[in-house]
């Protein structure tokens, strides 16, 4: 390991021993201690779900379509 870098759409995650918590650098570089700390990467990548529920029922019994999309 040593020194690593990552790139603008992703974040490092460093844990282990040195940090009271775990260290966060998104688009950077940092040195990680071969054994004694672990690292971990993250995409920041967006994500784009489409969710449809057909026939879902109201409250009053009314049949509805839902669609949607979350990012």
């Amino acid at each position: 390991m040593g020194f690593e870098t990552c790139g603008p759409n992703e974040v490092m995650v460093v844990s282990g021993c040195c940090h009271g918590r775990s260290l966060f650098v998104p688009g950077g570089r940092c040195f990680v201690w071969p054994v004694i700390q672990k690292l971990q990467r993250l995409s920041l990548n967006t994500m784009t779900l489409h969710i449809e529920s057909p026939n879902v029922y109201t409250q009053f019994g009314v049949a509805i379509s839902v669609t949607g999309v979350a990012q």
